[in-house]
């Protein structure tokens, strides 16, 4: 266990890959390990890792942090509220909720959807049946006003020529 004082991380090999443990607050050698090729040391049910290259007699100083800074306490909080009850029993962690809540959105979306559509479609009938009451055919209209403009195109055409007859009898006589 990691003592109030905390414990040592002393290179003891010239090549720096064999550590001993010491207790800070004794002095004394609690054991000794070598580091394995990822430069680990497990002791008890702790795990150091060593970056780059210890030399002999480097020496690492650890010691628990009473603040919390620098550990994963907070982290570990967290984790236990992903599937601790909340907001009473069997309400389950934030995770749930969190899915829950999602979920509900989701439905409210597509409901939103769908009353979209219905909508969009009660808009198109009544345009049809305003239309249909009204007596307003539109295409029937457009051809109407077609025939109508041929019509007095041809009127016009009539007009033009009795107008130079008219004037052709008068300018003989």
């Amino acid at each position: 266990m990691l003592g109030a004082s905390g414990i040592s991380l002393r290179a003891v090999s010239e090549d720096g890959l064999q550590v001993e443990i010491i207790d800070k607050e004794t002095g004394h050698s609690m054991a000794t390990r070598s580091l394995d090729d990822e430069n680990k040391v497990t002791f008890n049910q702790y795990q150091f890792i060593l970056k780059g290259q210890a030399s002999l007699d480097d020496e690492f100083d650890l010691m628990m942090s009473d603040s919390g800074s620098g550990d994963n306490r907070n982290l570990m909080k967290i984790i236990d509220q992903q599937t601790k009850d909340l907001t009473g029993p069997y309400s389950g962690g934030f995770s749930s909720i969190f899915t829950n809540i999602v979920a509900g959105v989701g439905a409210s979306v597509s409901a939103s959807n769908e009353a979209l559509s219905g909508a969009e479609a009660t808009k198109e009938a009544a345009i049809e049946a305003e239309a249909e009451f009204s007596g307003v055919n539109l295409d029937s209209e457009a051809a109407a006003l077609i025939e109508f403009q041929q019509a007095y195109q041809a009127s016009a055409r009539i007009l033009s020529t009795a107008r130079e007859l008219f004037q052709t009898l008068i300018d003989v006589v």
